[in-house]
């Protein structure tokens, strides 16, 4: 058990957390749920609540999200364009209307379609096809011109789309088979500013093995090649393992081993640790799920739903189900802030018909010890953010648990960088933390 804080009326008062989820809330168990290969979670219509958007392989596959209705349920799905063979779906916005848009792979042509969000209705239009079989796909403005750009992956290719302006793309390769040190086959993608320059960099698992791509600023990427050994990467995922504000790796390869690389904050990772009590899994993301500060493991494997826990040894022995079913061959995961809260809840698909979420519901209880009237001002706020003292840590989070900002021994955070929507603020002094909800408008 960890104390947290929040902030009530200037006062922030001491809490003690006690990690505890809901039972399993179904969105959906219709047959159309089998074969999701991404689940989002986006204020797709801005009222303020998140929905679930998701997208399903083979010959039923299709586009399209659930509503939340504000009160944890869900509409039924609405589905936005069948899409047979959708290998995997990515968000943003890339007219900057404030409007969530898609990108979607997939298709027998392989292609790569965007969707205009023009509230509620699709404008859509392919921007390329392939002849090989597409993988995964991610968007981020990687180029820092301030549209989001995307970057698509293949069995024989990276591929980056550059935004110029008003969803006019421009295609440039990051790497093929003819630039490849080995065969080259590309599987699992993220992003993350690796190297603490400003932009953000590319993870890719590979035939190569793990690859951190570092960006120069303007979207030019360079390879860095990171497998002690020959072995393909399934799976890769960054984050903050040993709390030193930056970005690990943790990577499952084709032997079904989970591989720990360590950060050394300039974006040059070094094995760590291969993680042995943690499964083939198939499905990972990340969260501090009992609030003792360090990041845990969000996972699916088999039949199960579980989170592997970290703590200062990093060897995750502590395993947490929160979800078993012999009947159900689990999918993927996601982190979603569905109640619009604080707390980040856990979302999940079974392979075979199912599509749920446990709420996070953290006991909390209140200490009677108070911090000296820390003021948050002024929020709403469209540029600097200010604390009434200085504080050892300042952290910004989106709603969906990504780390955005940070700064150390600051009164003071810049939010002009970024889109206007809610935030979550994390303050930490004196050993304490203290989690605010902020608008940026």
């Amino acid at each position: 058990m960890r104390k947290i804080t929040f902030c009530i009326l200037g006062t922030v008062l001491i809490f003690k957390l006690q990690a505890q989820i809901s039972p399993a809330n179904f969105i959906d168990t219709a047959v159309e749920t089998a074969g999701i290969t991404k689940i989002i979670s986006s204020d797709l219509n801005n009222d303020g609540f998140n929905d679930i958007i998701t997208s399903s392989t083979g010959t039923n596959g299709r586009l399209g999200f659930y509503n939340n209705l504000t009160n944890h349920t869900f509409s039924a799905f609405n589905i936005i364009e069948p899409f047979e063979f959708c290998r995997g779906i990515a968000t943003g916005n890339f007219n900057n209307d404030n409007l969530i848009d898609f990108v979607a792979i997939g298709k027998a042509t392989n292609e790569v379609k965007i969707f205009i969000n023009n509230n509620g209705s699709y404008t859509t239009s392919i921007i390329d096809s392939h002849n090989m079989i597409l993988n995964d796909v991610i968007v981020a403005d990687f180029d820092q011109n301030n549209f989001d750009d995307i970057v698509v992956i293949g069995q024989h290719s990276i591929d980056f789309y550059r935004n110029n302006g008003n969803s006019q793309f421009n295609k440039e390769i990051i790497l093929n088979t003819s630039t490849s040190p080995l065969v080259l086959e590309c599987l699992d993608i993220a992003t993350k500013d690796m190297d603490n320059d400003g932009d953000l960099d590319i993870i890719s698992g590979e035939t190569a093995g793990l690859v951190v791509y570092i960006n120069n600023g303007n979207a030019i990427f360079s390879p860095n090649y990171y497998s002690i050994t020959p072995e393909v990467y399934f799976l890769v995922h960054p984050i903050d393992i040993d709390n030193d504000g930056d970005f690990d790796i943790v990577g499952r390869n084709g032997a079904g081993k989970v591989k720990w690389f360590a950060n050394n904050g300039n974006g040059n990772m070094t094995y760590q640790a291969t993680l042995t009590s943690i499964p083939n899994i198939i499905s990972l993301d990340s969260n501090d799920y009992n609030g003792d500060g360090w990041q845990d493991l969000y996972v699916s494997f088999t039949n199960n739903i579980a989170i592997f826990a970290n703590d200062a040894t990093h060897n995750f022995n502590t395993s947490i189900n929160m979800y078993q079913n012999t009947g159900l061959n689990m999918g993927k995961v996601a982190i979603a802030n569905i109640n619009n809260d604080a707390s980040l809840d856990y979302v999940w698909s079974g392979g075979n018909n199912a599509l749920a979420y446990h709420l996070n519901q953290s006991v909390l209880s209140l200490d009677k010890e108070e911090l000296n009237n820390l003021i948050i001002f002024p929020n709403p706020t469209n540029e600097i953010l200010q604390i009434s003292v200085q504080v050892e840590k300042l952290t910004l989070y989106n709603l969906i648990g990504e780390k955005l900002l940070e700064n150390n021994n600051s009164n003071s955070i810049n939010l002009s960088n970024l889109s206007n929507g809610i935030y979550i603020l994390r303050i930490e002094k004196e050993g304490k933390s203290s989690f605010k909800k902020i608008s940026k408008k």
